[in-house]
């Protein structure tokens, strides 16, 4: 009886086991759509998506065209990519959906489906495995000029319930200047809404739209959508629409999350009424609290309060002045804080540096994993909405396991996560955003470790306050610091006219450039360092230090932008996505995957 039980205990916990892990055995799905389009002057839009795939069923893929309202698709094209070359595929004007695996073999085709009765975009597999694919083509009169004389646009990037699993999808839109590069984009002469996926919205690098999903679409309601509007200095369409953006906004916004918010906001609005309302309260209690009877057991010791608390707006007057004057250090060679990138960070915040992004932390995090060897990287073109390979190694020592570096390698050299180990094992044909999973890591971290981190080595230090509200302070210790950050800073800003450089220290050009990606100079010391020295490679690797420093852009700077209830996103500055919604939008359409 007891080995009965015990049996089927067994049994049940295997079922268990198995049925967490993923399915990829048993279907085709694809790993991630990576999306680029660019707005041309006169408001067509080219596009080009990235499809990493792998099929173990089917013989083709395929997509639906039956939305696109007052567009036309134009040149469509097929590619696939190998070791980041396109080899074309072969168009054909004569296609069956249920012709063999090796008949639609490096072909691809435009047609009217007589069995769906829907124009779709097809191409074949040739063969199952994992395959990565570049799909392009010309949305005719994609921006168009409302009736309220707005310019904008709503298009379906991905299809509504495709049949197949999308784990990954990022979308990048850029504005072209009319020459070869992209007119900058900000909060003022672009509004943004996305719809379809749990993630977010925001502009990225001043010069573009970036939609990124944070967990794999709906495989029922998942789809990629973005609603925009634009400033007449960016474009003028030449298409005029039949409704108001108005109307455009409000068909979309129908059964979104982005009319719930609303309501969060004025809920927002009387929380914040109620705290300045007992924040005032507090101070009169505390100005007044020797004249109430009542209140003076409470504050025996008010005077000694009092002092702390000029002493403290006495002190961060003088730590404001002095590190207006530390930022004008003058040249210092040496790497501060022992290298520490999530302390040096901390300081350059405190200090509110100029350049200051969060994302540098990650910039400089790839080429530091890069220069300890814990990863590789294979040639790619983030500009063309490609993800360079990367391959994590086991060449790497776990000394220090709070060290953020040693847990992001150990996170998939020790992971039991098929995906992750499956993703980063094939350096031929896995692509790998490894900025995403690097966000993961850090988004714990940021600021707050960093903070804790000086603080037990004397950098900085806090006072506990009776309201909660006690600043940080920057020790005299942190002060030192300070300076020589700005004076590295400094002195790699002015690289190329500083006149003692030892060039043969090349490992130092190596933290050099890494800590310019921290202080958000690196592409411009990259270019000064080819320049100096054309024989210099980046960690003694085979790439140029430039062509690492476009590597961790790519990865990092189009999206990590961390999700923000408090910025939902309504007015159209950016936030988080509306996983419902979206109605109106022209484009592909509904359906498709793989068959």
């Amino acid at each position: 009886m007891i080995k009965k039980v015990a049996k089927i205990i067994f049994l049940i916990l295997i079922f268990q086991f198995t049925s967490i892990l993923p399915s990829y055995a048993s279907e085709s799905y694809i790993q991630s759509i990576n999306t680029t389009a660019v707005i041309l002057p006169g408001g067509d839009m080219n596009v080009t998506q990235i499809w990493n795939t792998v099929s173990e069923d089917g013989s083709e893929w395929f997509i639906p065209v039956n939305n696109l309202n007052h567009m036309e698709l134009e040149n469509f094209k097929v590619y696939e990519m190998i070791y980041d070359k396109a080899y074309p595929y072969m168009f054909t004007s004569t296609w069956d959906s249920s012709d063999s695996l090796q008949a639609k073999a490096y072909k691809y085709t435009d047609y009217y489906n007589p069995k769906t009765n829907t124009r779709e975009l097809c191409f074949g597999k040739g063969d199952y495995g994992p395959k990565t694919f570049k799909l392009t083509w010309t949305y005719k009169n994609a921006v168009v000029r409302y009736t309220d004389n707005v310019n904008g646009f709503h298009i379906n990037f991905i299809n509504k319930a495709m049949n197949v699993p999308i784990y990954n999808a990022t979308l990048k839109i850029y504005v072209s200047d009319g020459k070869k590069g992209f007119k900058s984009l900000n909060s003022d002469n672009v509004q943004m809404w996305s719809f379809g996926y749990e993630g977010r919205i925001n502009i990225s690098r001043g010069n573009s739209i970036l939609a990124e999903a944070d967990k794999a679409l709906d495989r029922k309601n998942g789809f990629m959508s973005v609603l925009a509007r634009l400033d007449s200095s960016l474009i003028s369409p030449e298409t005029m629409s039949s409704i108001s953006f108005n109307k455009q906004k409000d068909i979309a916004f129908k059964n979104s999350s982005y009319v719930k918010n609303i309501f969060q906001k004025i809920h927002a609005f009387f929380i914040l009424q109620f705290f300045i309302i007992i924040r005032i309260f507090l101070f009169i209690i505390s100005r007044f609290k020797t004249r109430i009877p009542v209140l003076k057991r409470f504050f025996i010791y008010r005077n000694t309060f009092k002092y702390i608390k000029r002493d403290n707006e006495l002190r961060k007057k003088v730590i404001t002045k002095s590190i207006e004057e530390i930022k004008k250090t003058k040249y210092k060679r040496d790497i501060p804080l022992n290298g520490n990138l999530l302390m040096i960070q901390g300081m350059l915040e405190l200090s509110q540096f100029e350049n200051f992004e969060r994302t540098s932390l990650i910039d400089a995090l790839i080429l530091r994993l890069l220069k300890k060897n814990f990863i590789r990287i294979s040639e790619g073109s983030p500009y063309e909405g490609m993800a360079p390979v990367i391959t994590f190694t086991k060449q790497f020592e776990n000394d220090d396991p709070d060290d953020v570096m040693s847990r992001i390698v150990s996170t998939y050299y020790d992971s039991r996560d098929v995906q992750n180990k499956l993703y980063f094992s094939d350096i031929t044909n896995r692509k790998s955003l490894i900025k995403k999973e690097i966000r993961k890591i850090l988004k714990y971290d940021d600021l707050v470790a960093s903070l804790r981190l000086l603080k037990e080595q004397g950098y900085v230090y806090w006072n506990s306050s009776w309201d909660a509200t006690a600043s940080v302070y920057i020790s005299d210790k942190g002060m030192e610091a300070l300076k020589d950050i700005y004076g590295l800073y400094n002195y790699l800003k002015d690289f190329t006219i500083v006149d003692e450089r030892d060039f043969d220290d090349v490992g130092l050009w190596d933290e050099y450039l890494i800590m310019s990606s921290l202080f958000g100079i690196s592409l411009k010391l990259s270019k000064e360092l080819y320049d100096i020295n054309p024989d210099y490679r980046f960690a003694n690797c085979g790439f140029f230090p430039e062509d690492y420093v476009i590597f961790s852009f790519g990865y990092s700077r189009y999206s990590y932008y961390p999700y923000n209830p408090g910025n939902p996103g309504f007015g159209g500055e950016g936030g988080s996505s509306s996983f419902g919604g979206g109605a109106g939008a022209s484009g592909a359409g509904f359906g498709g995957g793989s068959r």
